[in-house]
């Protein structure tokens, strides 16, 4: 983690806790006292969500995909000054926009953290403009969205990308915003915070810790993720097939990472599973358009003899990249079975000139020199 990105979030801490501290402490009903901290509060808050908009930017990069996002939230900044409830929703729309353009798929954990603050956003102040229901159902809407976040946490635990959490950490700072901002701007200046205010404040201040704790958390928890799935690599290196397929059974069961399943499916072809390795390859290569593993797809047709089929797979490597040197190799190696040298041949020049330091190219192309000079 950066320090800047550290700082940012150290910020962000002190503010949040701030903010719970002094509605908590009170006394709110002093009307001087309160109306001090909503304007404190909200000053603190808009600084504290500006450090942290721009510590996603700066983590993600700045470029005109974002202008969309930057174009609704200032829309929506302009129309609460109007109407609060419409004004709050487009500028809520804004926040969504930003994950919908810096993902390239959205998974199902984020989207029940944003149906779980969409919930609350919408519900209370609606059922407050129509007067339809009692403060009962107001806490029962609360609760509600808080499962509902809460369960998308849970989920995203394993799933979600850790620069994603600063994105929901902006989240859940706009909405411990909210209260405060309704006095400062003189939106709903009423001199006390309502049930939906209360609620907003308390549950957006427990969901940001639970973002931060996770974010926090994350980076020990990749490493050690990390140091795991070598572990299982180091098993296929060292001949022990069986062990790789249950270690990297455990692993899958524990984190749901793309080199897991490539070495999960590895281990399975080594050992001659090939029908459950290829099923596995083939949902691999559906969510990933790693080279990698299309070439390990082509690795196991070639293993299983159906050479036609191998030689389809890294031509596919080749046509989108034509200097991948697995893909050379392994076509050339495809052709040399079939007895087709000059074709290999140039792949395999090719491939040694792409990269000189590797060694499988040279060890083919001396192969296939011995292959020649046997049939001369």
């Amino acid at each position: 983690m950066e320090k800047w990105e550290f700082g940012a979030l150290l910020f962000d801490s002190i503010v949040a806790t701030f903010t719970l501290v002094v509605f908590l402490y009170g006394p709110l009903g002093d009307h001087g006292f309160f109306i001090i901290s909503a304007y404190l509060t909200f000053a603190l808050l808009l600084i504290s969500l500006g450090v942290t908009l721009y510590a996603l930017l700066k983590n993600t990069g700045l470029n005109s995909s974002l202008y969309p996002f930057f174009a609704v939230l200032l829309s929506g900044t302009v129309v609460i000054f109007f109407n609060w409830f419409l004004g709050g929703l487009i500028a809520l729309a804004s926040l969504y926009l930003l994950f919908i353009v810096r993902r390239e798929k959205t998974g199902k954990s984020i989207i029940f953290v944003l149906i779980g603050f969409s919930v609350l956003a919408i519900l209370p102040p609606l059922e407050a403009f129509l007067t339809l229901l009692q403060n009962f159902w107001d806490f029962v809407i609360i609760g509600f969205s808080f499962a509902i976040i809460l369960y998308g946490l849970l989920v995203s635990f394993k799933t979600m990308n850790p620069r994603e959490y600063i994105g929901l950490i902006v989240l859940s700072l706009s909405f411990l915003i909210l209260a405060p901002a309704h006095e400062a701007l003189g939106i709903r200046n009423n001199g006390t915070y309502g049930i939906y205010d209360t609620s907003i404040i308390v549950l957006s201040a427990i969901v940001f810790y639970l973002f931060l704790m996770v974010y926090l958390t994350h980076e020990s928890r990749v490493e050690r993720m990390l140091h795991e799935i070598q572990d299982g690599y180091r098993y296929i290196e060292e001949g022990k097939y069986k062990k790789a397929e249950g270690h990297f059974r455990i692993l899958r069961r524990k984190y749901n990472h793309p080199e897991i399943i490539n070495g999960l499916a590895i281990a399975l072809m080594r050992q001659g599973k090939f029908g459950e390795s290829e099923k596995i390859l083939k949902k691999l290569i559906k969510s990933s358009n790693d080279e990698v593993y299309l070439a390990n797809l082509g690795n196991l047709y070639y293993r299983e003899g159906r050479l036609k089929e191998a030689m389809l797979i890294y031509g596919r490597i080749l046509h989108k990249n034509p200097n991948s040197y697995n893909a050379l190799n392994n076509l050339a190696t495809c052709y040399i079975d079939m007895g087709e040298y000059k074709k290999a041949e140039k792949l395999l020049k090719k491939a040694i000139k792409i990269s000189p330091e590797k060694n499988y190219a040279k060890i083919n192309y001396e192969r296939l020199k011995s292959l020649e000079s046997e049939g001369s």
